[in-house]
């Protein structure tokens, strides 16, 4: 009998028959039936092997995924929802008006005027080139001199995820900036801003150096500012007023939220705190004084190299009537910086530093006004009275080292009274450093001692910022700088106001005010009163500074012998004035070629003191000569004014 045999051949589909013996055939499909088993096996390890690995690898994805979104929403959900609601909400601050500034008459010396400035938020276009090449395409057309590449630069320069504004242009004129206006919804990223730009007032009025002016904010300002009140492109007092009383007059900002789209157009304001405007100032100042003074001095000035200094105060409380620094300089260069930047370059290279005030921040030696604190020392130590007489050959000689009087042959014998009128050298000699066994005087230490009491050596604080505070000379000192100790002939240049004390103008005006007003020194200041946002307004205190530093008796023989000064004195030149005036005059060596500084200091009336002047010119030769002058024209000013 013949059998069928299936015989698999490459491909087990197609199977042929085979007649074979049945022998054969159990052989063969018992072979065949083996191998199909072992086959089966290993295709079903296989498989399940992939599936495991492939549902391991699932399962692995899923839970990097849930992890992630559990550390998302829960952990970090807060600080996501905050910042996705930022990318609906923004926060919008809104510079609030600086204060103005008037004298004590209320005449206005410093405003605000109407200003525009183009902003653009660096998050809606730094990154996006179309939007950044149509902003600047549009500006083009509207300015005629606009840098595209600048701007563009400094726009890519900018932080593109920054909504900080950051300003492209300042000082649009109103004509310009009303063509912007009605365009500028179309180009999201850009902001045109009303502000002000301060105006000073009439720059004859001198008050250069006092005003100061506002400049951008620096870096190391910003990080000492109360960030939450000012933006980084705002402007800030850099000098004079404006600095001193930044925090008042700056006022608070405006903050408000609002809702934006996704280009930042805004769609509705959501809550809004209104900016609070600064306070006003109304400085001690009398602005027409301040002129006139400024005018004389400068002009008086101009002939010994235009550097000179002129202070008027008020004795009774220390306000300060004019406060002058020749040259002085107009502060509207730098509100339009980009207009002037010639004339500011021109202020910074000039030799004779306008920007320098000189009243509160020059040093000089005294010369002779420092008799005062060595009249004031000799007579509170008892080292002299006033029936102390010196007689006056013409200078003191210690071995080989003469020490010369002003006058060759010297003025006789000489009282204090006399002394302080004539400017007595040899008596002061005698009283600071004594002579030989014959004559104990005051010595170094004594000196420096009553000096400090006075205020040299330090600031007087007044209301401005960068004042000097001069140097008063030691043995210490001396015997480090030059290695030398220190000898009697320093104490004796010393009492006469020379050698290596330097003193400002402003603390020679204290000490005259001191003597005017009879022993009691009030603070010198400059605001009289300021005014906040809701109208009220807060007037300065006087401040008692010093009071008592000697005997009211020694007081009024300083006096006297200020009064004999002007009567019959350096300073007689001033004795024609129909009102009675005291005051000193001084000449100071400054060493080499170069001439001499002019001092004068005075006060008026006599019997009851309205006004101290005191005036410095640098290198203005002899004080009577130079300074008494200017002094004259300021007291006839002053009093014809003022009845």
């Amino acid at each position: 009998m013949k059998n069928k045999l299936f015989v698999i051949e490459e491909n087990p589909r197609h199977i042929k028959e085979s007649h074979l013996s049945d022998h054969n055939f159990k052989d063969n499909f018992s072979f065949l039936e083996n191998n199909t088993a072992k086959c089966e096996f290993i295709k079903t390890n296989i498989n399940k092997l992939y599936v495991g690995i492939y549902f391991l690898f699932i399962f692995f994805i899923i839970l990097i995924f849930c992890v992630r979104l559990f550390y998302l929403q829960i952990i970090q959900g807060k600080e996501w929802r905050v910042l996705a609601e930022g990318n609906r909400i923004r926060i919008e601050k809104q510079i609030p008006d600086r204060g103005v500034v008037f004298d004590r008459n209320e005449q206005i010396l410093v405003k605000n005027t109407p200003n525009f400035s183009l902003w653009f938020i660096p998050a809606y276009i730094t990154n996006d080139s179309k939007a950044r090449q149509e902003i600047l395409d549009f500006l083009s057309s509207k300015f005629l001199d606009f840098n595209k590449e600048k701007i563009e630069n400094q726009i890519l320069a900018s932080n593109s995820l920054s909504y900080e504004p950051v300003e492209i242009l300042n000082n649009i004129p109103y004509n310009i900036a009303i063509t912007i206006i009605i365009d500028i919804n179309n180009y999201p990223g850009l902001r045109l801003v009303p502000l002000t730009r301060r105006e000073y007032i009439n720059n004859n009025y001198g008050l250069g150096q006092v005003l100061g002016y506002l400049g951008k904010i620096n870096s190391d300002e910003w990080d000492d500012l109360n960030n939450s009140n000012y933006l980084f492109l705002d402007l800030i007092g850099k000098s004079g007023i404006e600095k001193e009383y930044e925090t008042q007059m700056r006022g608070q900002m405006g903050v408000q939220e609002i809702e934006v789209d996704a280009f930042g157009r805004t769609k509705k304001i959501i809550s809004k705190n209104n900016q609070k405007k600064g306070d006003n100032l109304i400085l001690t100042i009398n602005a027409e004084l301040n002129k006139y003074f400024a005018d004389i001095l400068c002009k008086n000035a101009e002939q010994y190299g235009g550097k000179a200094s002129g202070i008027a105060l008020d004795p009774r409380n220390g306000e300060i009537l004019a406060l002058v620094s020749c040259p002085y300089y107009n502060n509207n260069y730098f509100s339009n910086i980009g207009e002037y930047n010639l004339e500011i370059t021109a202020l910074l290279q000039d030799e004779k530093k306008p920007l320098y005030n000189r009243s509160i921040q020059g040093e000089y030696p005294p010369g002779s006004i420092f008799k005062l604190i060595i009249a004031s020392a000799g007579l509170e130590e008892g080292i002299i009275n006033k029936n102390t007489r010196i007689f006056s050959s013409g200078g003191i000689s210690i071995e080989q080292w003469f020490f010369p009087d002003w006058k060759i042959h010297g003025h006789g014998s000489t009282n204090l009274i006399k002394a302080i009128a004539e400017s007595i050298n040899t008596y002061f000699y005698y009283v600071g450093g004594g002579y030989k066994d014959e004559f104990k005087g005051l010595g170094l230490n004594r000196i420096t001692k009553y000096a400090s009491m006075f205020g040299l050596g330090q600031q007087t604080n007044i209301d401005l910022p960068g004042e000097r505070t001069g140097f008063l000379p030691t043995q210490e000192w001396k015997q480090k700088v030059s290695g030398r100790p220190w000898y009697i002939g320093d104490t004796y240049h010393l009492s006469i106001g020379q050698g290596d004390i330097t003193v400002t103008p402003i603390q020679i005006a204290d000490l005259t005010a001191y003597f005017a007003n009879n022993g009691i020194l009030f603070q010198p200041h400059l605001v009289k009163a300021s005014v906040n946002y809701k109208n009220v307004k807060n007037e300065i205190k006087p401040q008692i500074l010093k009071k008592n530093l000697i005997s009211q008796s020694y007081i009024d023989l300083i006096k006297q012998g200020l009064r004999a000064a002007v009567s019959s004195g350096s300073a007689v030149y001033l004795s024609d004035l129909p009102i009675e005036v005291a005051g000193k005059t001084g000449t100071a060596q400054v060493g080499g070629d170069k001439k001499p500084h002019s001092w004068f200091t005075g006060f008026a009336p006599y019997n009851n003191p309205e006004i101290v002047i005191t005036i410095l010119i640098e290198n203005g030769e002899e004080g009577s000569l130079t300074a008494v002058p200017v002094a004259k024209e300021i007291f006839k000013w002053f009093f014809n004014t003022n009845n």
